[in-house]
């Protein structure tokens, strides 16, 4: 029995026929979550999890749906839908945005949806649906749009704790009191946004979306000052050279990774280029580094005290271990030119972020 045969069987169970329908749009799309496929459509599509990702995402979604906006769509025309069907349970225009957004979040399967596209009825799901730049997808500053809209959510939920009073915030073991909003912090700092109390921003964050290591966006890049000189970075470029027919012309499908080392370096590319354990904490010197959308969880310190919370947490000035472990990487990029390669991108990522990497 094959590999996918034994995969089929194991899963059986959970569609309707026992089998799944390619041809059954709710059947397919609970396929490829299964598959992970979602992985590879999370930047272009609105699946389930990707909606999920995001309580701010929900609310748009929720919002152009009431308001009777069409949706952009792959493989055909905008589509207008009239109906979600959320767990076999049918939510219409004249439904409540707060019932239908509570049936999003508690969702166990693909969402349906039902309209109409250029005049004809259609019944699909939203993974069909083009992650726009309104959602966070791809397009002119799609990843500022990422972190725009991690930071929207964390102030969204931030300001509904404690009535909306300033509130204590632990991170990284430490209370900060009288935390009253969120800040974005512009250009490209380690910092992506900071909790404020009053107009004094005091706990810097570093954000990366995803949910697992395999998720992770670089750590950085190397050709920063106070980085890009360093001997570790400087023996990693002169290996990867010493590998390639012409040290001067990266080859595609070609990758190059091997560990970083120095502990110092690491806290550099993780926490800012001032890091400095204890602080003083800013935009180049990070209290944490946060993956996946932030929670607040209530502490037995009273009702204005909460600690933060992600999918993923590395506090200052932890190293970062196992599938986080921090990597050398050289990759095929096209028209990207480093330390006199052409068609290259160095940068430093989490230890499996390019398995088929050679190690060198």
């Amino acid at each position: 029995m094959s590999i996918l045969e034994q995969f089929i069987r194991r899963i059986s169970y959970k569609f309707p026929k026992g089998y799944p329908d390619i041809n059954n749009p709710e059947d397919k799309a609970l396929l490829f979550e299964l598959l992970g496929v979602e992985k590879f459509l999370a930047e272009t599509t609105l699946t389930r999890s990707e909606l999920l990702k995001y309580d701010t995402r929900i609310e748009k979604f929720v919002d152009k749906f009431l308001r009777e906006e069409p949706f952009e769509a792959h493989s055909m025309e905008p589509i207008h839908i009239d109906t979600l069907v959320i767990d076999s349970k049918e939510f219409s225009l004249d439904d409540s945005k707060e019932d239908i957004q509570a049936a999003i979040k508690a969702s166990r399967s693909p969402i349906k949806i039902k309209g109409t596209s250029d005049e004809e009825t259609i019944q699909t799901t939203t993974s069909v649906l083009t992650k726009t730049a309104e959602f966070g997808g791809e397009g002119a500053g799609y990843r500022t749009k990422k972190e725009d809209m991690a930071l929207t959510d964390a102030s969204n939920k931030l300001s509904k704790l404690n009535n909306g009073q300033p509130v204590t915030l632990i991170v990284n073991k430490k209370a900060y009191k009288g935390i009253t909003g969120m800040v974005n912090i512009p250009k490209t700092p380690k910092s992506d946004f900071a909790y404020i109390a009053g107009d004094s921003p005091v706990i810097f964050i570093s954000h990366k979306d995803g949910r697992t290591a395999k998720d992770f966006q670089q750590y950085g890049g190397v050709s920063k000052p106070g980085i890009v000189n360093h001997p570790e970075v400087q023996d990693f470029v002169k290996a990867v050279k010493n590998e390639l027919q012409n040290p001067t012309q990266m080859v595609g499908r070609t990758a190059f990774t091997r560990p970083v080392e120095d502990p110092e370096l690491i806290r550099k590319l993780v926490y800012g280029l001032e890091f400095k354990e204890g602080g003083p904490y800013g935009e180049q010197n990070v209290q944490a580094l946060y993956q996946g959308p932030i929670e607040y969880e209530k502490t037995k310190e009273g009702p204005d005290t909460y600690i933060v919370t992600a999918n993923h947490v590395i506090n200052s000035p932890d190293i970062p271990e196992g599938d986080y472990a921090p990597y050398f990487f050289a990759t095929f990029r096209r028209n990207r030119n480093q330390f006199g390669i052409k068609d290259v991108r160095f940068g430093v990522y989490s230890k499996i972020y390019n398995q088929s990497a050679k190690q060198i």
